[in-house]
């Protein structure tokens, strides 16, 4: 990063120390107001925002000024953009534990934020229940209880679709008690 000096007025000579810290903080600039245009539609990591400043041709140098500035007032932050990102998947119910925590950590989330976040925002409970449900709809509607649990087409959905398999076993032994 440049060293900060004071700015030019008319008359000086610009030297190319001068021209380089102009440059960086144009492209400062620049990633600071295309960020903040991103984080004001939805939450961002900061892996996700770096990727789309830079596939938008703007400079390293200038994106990582700019994410750490964005980052210091809080408007970047990981752990909100997990929890986020949870919420609106656990919503429908459509996927397990295991996919989640990929998605996450696909989307630049640390592991411990992640296991932090899905720890305080998914339970097993909802788990089962969801497994439950999709059980019953991909079974025809009939209900998929007892011991014998899904048939293999149905577990090798739910595997797919990221639920381990205690919370399977566990989702229809609890029928039984």
């Amino acid at each position: 990063m440049p060293e900060a000096s004071r700015l030019p007025v008319v008359g000086d000579a610009v030297d190319e120390s001068c021209i380089s810290a102009l440059r960086f903080a144009a492209d400062a600039y620049a990633a600071e107001s295309r960020a903040l245009r991103l984080i004001s539609l939805r939450e961002h990591s900061r892996m996700q925002l770096r990727l789309k400043l830079l596939k938008r041709g703007l400079g390293e140098t200038g994106i990582g000024a700019a994410l750490d500035r964005l980052e210091s007032l809080g408007l970047i932050d990981d752990e909100r953009f997990a929890r986020a990102w949870l919420s609106a998947r656990v919503g429908g119910l459509r996927e397990g534990r295991e996919k989640l925590f990929a998605g996450l950590m696909a989307r630049g989330a640390s592991r411990e934020t992640a296991v932090r976040a899905i720890r305080d925002l998914l339970d097993e409970g909802i788990e089962q229940a969801a497994v439950r449900t999709l059980a019953e709809k991909w079974g025809g509607g009939k209900q998929c209880t007892g011991r014998e649990g899904p048939d293999a087409k149905t577990l090798r959905k739910l595997r797919a679709r990221g639920f381990s398999g205690k919370t399977i076993r566990n989702a229809f032994s609890a029928d039984d008690d």
